[in-house]
């Protein structure tokens, strides 16, 4: 039986085991906790053991690593009562192989997870705070895991299995989903990567790359105003690159929106975007409405001048070309009806004069605005050449301000 908090270095064996948890309680001051192969942990409704804390900030390690053939189990006590979970705070570790959570992720729970990773939200770079290796999180009573204030998985997890939660396997800030191990996210509730949304805390400030987990990412809840996904550095005197995997599909809430950079004007970006799909696995940024309708969303929104490594390649954009708020960044467009002149919408919007055409053999489909908002002064660059355009409602492309002099008449409109 276990309630006490841990401040010196335990050992839990199987051969005293089944250990019950009746009360939560941390892992505290340094110390380590091991729990060795084939023990058995039941914990009690509502409780669950927190690594590093709760009287933060404070140090703590958990240690429980089985072996193929002899595993480690954390269950609930009294089944159809659901335990909190395992939450693992920046000054704490936790190293979990062959290892089953099963009926975690109460209420209780930290964001309703069975396993949650809670950094620290001061510091830009992801922080490896819990390894898993042949992991499974089995009937979460809401999420698998919770990753938070740049907390992370280890750059060597792997083979992570979340089936059968309440709710999505995984909700997470994005700067430390590029680090969510392989294995599989299937058999939930709702079988997709959550990001909760809201400009700032969805900030991916350090190079990252978006793995195709085999299903889809979504940014924003059902309850989520206008959510955003930003890529932009910390400090801004380097650039963040999201590396996006082929076959990754990005769903947005309603009025959601993709900015890599969101500030306007001339200074260089410090954020950029390499999504490189293939003709069989495009990558997918979509609306997340249950019935999909152009305008759902803003789009992508590249702002100040955009960096040269940006790459679109065999991408598609659909349902997007919402409300921005912003106008006049280009020529008038001849196909808006007066009583919309001067907004610029567009499925993807290049608010800065980047180096070249770098949106290429992709689509653009169901816009509600343009296709390809050229929202610069200076030359055109064309992006017709290789691209698709399907259900465009206005211009293919807009026609970007000249550096002097006036637009010309009539304004050039693909459509």
């Amino acid at each position: 039986m276990h309630q006490g908090h841990i401040t010196a270095d335990e050992t839990w064996t199987a051969a005293t085991g089944p250990h019950i948890v009746t009360f939560s309680f941390g892992v505290q001051k340094g110390a380590t906790l091991t729990i060795e192969p084939c023990s058995e942990v039941r914990l009690a409704a509502d409780h669950g053991i927190d690594v590093a804390g709760p009287n933060t900030p404070d140090t703590g390690t958990l240690v429980a690593e089985g072996t193929a053939d002899r595993p480690i189990r954390f269950v609930a006590d009294q089944p159809g009562k659901p335990w909190a979970g395992l939450l693992v705070r920046q000054g704490g570790s936790a190293r979990l192989a062959y290892v089953t959570l099963e009926g975690g992720g109460s209420d209780a729970a930290r964001n309703g997870a069975a396993l949650a990773i809670l950094g620290d939200q001061s510091q830009p770079a992801p922080q490896e705070l819990v390894h898993v290796d042949h992991v499974t999180i089995s009937g979460a009573d809401t999420h698998g895991v919770s990753i938070e204030g740049h907390g992370a998985f280890t750059a060597d997890s792997k083979e992570l299995v979340i089936s059968g939660a309440g709710s999505y396997p995984v909700r997470a800030w994005p700067n430390g989903l590029g680090t969510l191990p392989s294995g599989s996210y299937t058999g939930n509730a709702v079988d997709e990567i959550l990001m909760p949304g809201g400009g700032g805390a969805e900030n991916i400030a350090v190079d990252m790359t978006l793995h195709d987990r085999g299903v889809p990412y979504r940014v924003g809840l059902v309850t989520s105003n206008a959510p955003e996904l930003r890529v932009s550095a910390a400090p801004a005197t380097t650039v963040a690159t999201l590396t996006i995997e082929a076959g990754v599909h990005i769903r947005f809430g309603k009025g959601g929106m993709f900015a890599i950079e969101f500030a306007t004007g001339t200074n260089p970006a410090t954020g950029a975007v390499v999504a490189e799909g293939t003709a069989s696995a495009p990558i997918v940024f979509t609306s997340a409405e249950r019935t999909p309708a152009a305008g759902d969303w803003v789009g992508l929104r590249f702002g100040l001048k955009p960096d040269a490594r940006n790459k679109l390649d065999h991408v598609r954009v659909e349902y997007a070309g919402g409300q921005t708020g912003i106008d006049n960044f280009s020529c008038d467009n001849p196909a808006r009806p007066s009583s919309s002149a001067g907004r610029n919408e567009a499925a993807i919007l290049i608010l800065g004069e980047p180096a070249g055409a770098f949106v290429t053999n992709s689509t653009i489909a169901d816009s509600a605005g343009d296709g390809i908002e050229r929202g610069w002064s200076g030359p055109p660059i064309d992006f017709l050449a290789t691209n698709t355009f399907q259900n465009v409602a206005y211009c293919k492309q807009s026609y970007p301000l000249p550096q002097s002099g006036a637009c010309p008449s009539p304004v050039p409109c693909e459509r």
